[in-house]
């Protein structure tokens, strides 16, 4: 059934992303990381709205550690953060991928030749902290980022994963949160299509 956790903190980015930077890692973390024709880099481009054949989506782009990247630039594009979705696993080999492919100096999305990074500077430095908790095993660690330096810090070691505890009281209400915040959204997106087929039958008779 795989595991939460929860994350508290951001990182900070120097400079800060270009418009051509942030376009293209919110993309690549609003998109499943599947096996593609056009290699690891390639983004749709509309993730949302993307369908994939299940022989492609259960293929992991090669080299990457799993199909969801949830580190994403803020608004400001002068942080990372998480993106806030369930289920974020392996959160340091993504940030250390995110770093040696498309942010520090020397980044390898450089010498593919992709227009997609034609405008990338690659002279990003990274620096935070950000805490973990896994809500399975309450195994508490940080991620500690100091001049391009990852680090991760256990600092709870928590639980054989077999000794899986229930919802803590704050866990539970953050859920509930979640899961109404989502009832909303649906709503929302069902009244737009409602509207966007009033106003296409308006306009056919």
């Amino acid at each position: 059934m795989g595991y939460t956790t929860d994350f508290l903190g951001h990182l900070e980015v120097t400079p800060s992303f270009n418009d051509a930077e942030a376009e293209y890692l919110t993309a690549f973390a609003a998109s499943r990381r599947c096996w593609r024709p056009g290699g690891p880099y390639e983004v749709p481009g509309n993730p949302r709205a993307e369908e994939l054949p299940t022989d492609v989506s259960n293929r992991v782009a090669t080299g990457q550690p799993g199909y969801w990247c949830d580190w994403v630039p803020c608004w400001d594009g002068c942080c990372i953060s998480f993106t806030g979705r369930e289920k974020f696993y392996d959160p340091v080999a993504w940030l250390v991928y995110l770093r040696d492919h498309f942010l520090a100096p020397g980044a390898k999305a450089g010498a593919s030749g992709l227009p997609a990074f034609r405008d990338f500077t690659f002279d990003h430095q990274i620096n935070g902290l950000v805490v973990m908790n896994r809500r399975d095993t309450r195994e508490m660690s940080a991620i500690v980022v100091v001049d391009n330096a990852i680090e991760k810090v256990v600092m709870v070691p928590g639980v054989p994963e077999k000794f899986v505890w229930g919802p803590l009281p704050y866990e539970e209400e953050e859920d509930r949160w979640r899961n109404r915040s989502r009832k909303v959204e649906a709503e929302r997106a069902r009244r737009a299509l409602d509207d966007i087929a009033a106003l296409q039958g308006r306009t056919s008779a």
